[in-house]
């Protein structure tokens, strides 16, 4: 055996544990460097024997040698920013079901290591951001950070109400208004900036007419409540919400709380219908609900409280009239977000 070929097996013998406790310990963005130390340490110690090795190859022998090394550096590099910063992927697009090549920015919110773990990441994922939503293992879409692990959060005529204020609804988020019929014309016209629709035609065709627009649901929460309504009444129900309780629909849903990781969240009458679904659909248990209301493990022990795993986010459509989100599923797990974009499904 030559000198250089245990030179190799010494670097791999070497590497070998230390990269497997690198993967151990979540740190995969260490693995580079440790190559580059492992390296850089039987260079030193052995650039003698290395380079005896080296000189008895023909010259041209040597220039292959050294561009198959630039060759291999090149793609170790390339395949750890493609692994671990940035990506190139389909996406669906909820509103018209098409497929489109999106770039998928994997540093602002770290990578996905494991469902509790993320690599180093420039920033937290914060209220109003941009998602890309892995759902399953095909299905990529992009959608809005509605509310973080901690929140409150509830849906009124379309929009966003987190911890009580509105603050946190993007401008762009709209859905379909009815406006009254006996709104005042100077109302009506202010609210015609928002449409390009003739909203005002309604009021001189017939005074019991009254129109539908689309219209920007934070602005009208904010600002014209008292003369519109959303399409879906806050009497009306519809079964696919998260979750399904009385009058929660695509434009009105009650609050919840959204559980963060290591957070001990004590059952009530008030969260236990949207708490259990998510437990059993996320963090690999499988409780119930008694008649009673008591919630039940699966030997029909008594459950009082619960640590949650995983921080959960709420993820909206900026067209609410589209239900593909948060309000279909419910909160998503962080291991679900796997990137952000540039791009806002539409």
């Amino acid at each position: 055996m030559t000198v250089l070929q245990k030179n190799i097996l010494k670097t791999v013998s070497i590497s070998l544990p230390l990269i497997g406790l690198a993967l151990w310990a979540k740190a995969y963005f260490l693995v580079p460097i440790i190559l580059l130390v492992i390296f850089l340490i039987i260079h030193r110690r052995e650039i003698n024997a290395i380079q005896r090795a080296i000189d008895l190859l023909p010259q041209r022998v040597k220039y292959l040698v050294s561009v198959a090394i630039c060759v291999a550096l090149g793609i170790g590099i390339g395949a750890y920013i493609i692994a671990f910063v940035t990506d190139i992927d389909i996406y669906t697009s909820i509103s018209t079901g098409k497929s489109r090549i999106c770039f998928i920015d994997k540093l602002k919110y770290g990578s996905v290591i494991d469902k509790e773990t993320r690599s180093c990441a420039l920033g937290d994922i914060q209220r109003g951001n941009n998602a890309i939503i892995a759902i399953g293992d095909t299905t990529k879409t992009v959608l809005r950070i509605a509310a973080i692990p901690g929140d409150e959060i509830s849906i009124v005529d379309g929009c966003a109400i987190v911890n009580g204020t509105s603050d946190y609804e993007v401008a762009s988020a709209y859905a379909p208004f009815h406006v009254f019929h006996n709104t005042p014309l100077r109302i009506v016209h202010l609210i015609g900036r928002y449409t390009n629709e003739l909203v005002d035609s309604a009021f001189r065709t017939s005074a019991s007419v009254n129109p539908q627009c689309t219209l920007p649901v934070k602005e009208i929460y904010d600002n014209y409540r008292q003369y519109t309504y959303s399409v879906l009444h806050k009497n009306s129900t519809d079964e696919r919400i998260f979750p399904y309780t009385a009058n929660n629909n695509g434009l009105q849903m009650h609050p919840i709380h959204l559980p963060s990781q290591g957070e001990t969240i004590t059952f009530s009458k008030k969260n236990r219908h949207y708490l259990v679904p998510l437990i059993n659909k996320y963090e690999d248990k499988n409780i119930s609900i008694d008649k009673n209301g008591n919630v039940l493990s699966t030997n029909n022990t008594i459950l009082h409280q619960y640590t949650f795993k995983y921080n959960y986010y709420f993820v909206l459509n900026d067209n609410r009239t589209i239900l593909a989100d948060s309000r279909l599923w419910g909160p998503i797990p962080e291991y679900q977000i796997i990137g952000s974009t540039s791009n806002i499904s539409q």
